[in-house]
């Protein structure tokens, strides 16, 4: 909350954080998932700025938009089509932004 209350103070407009994350080795630190999600959520409402993270995972989609208010879609997965399919037939309002 600390670091959350800083960024606010500093003018930051959005709280961005990862939940998952992406390694090349899978025996490293992978995600704190919904624990992080959680954290995230809470320090958006008591700073009153929205969320975005990072989506990896198509399954992941629903868990992501019930604490983010925005998703993010890195550059490694610009290309993952199964996962862009899945968020072109997400039918609740969706902000999206693509990092390339």
């Amino acid at each position: 909350m600390t670091t959350a209350w800083s960024i606010k103070r500093s003018g930051a407009q959005i709280l961005r954080g990862g939940a998952f994350k992406p390694r090349s080795i899978p025996y490293t630190f992978q995600r704190l998932g919904r624990r992080a999600l959680r954290w995230l959520k809470k320090a958006g409402e008591l700073t009153g700025l929205p969320i975005i993270t990072e989506l990896l995972d198509q399954d992941d989609l629903s868990l992501i938009c019930e604490y983010s208010d925005l998703i993010q879609v890195g550059a490694r997965n610009s290309q993952n089509y199964p996962l862009l399919k899945r968020l072109g037939k997400f039918r609740s309002p969706l902000s999206l932004s693509v990092a390339l």
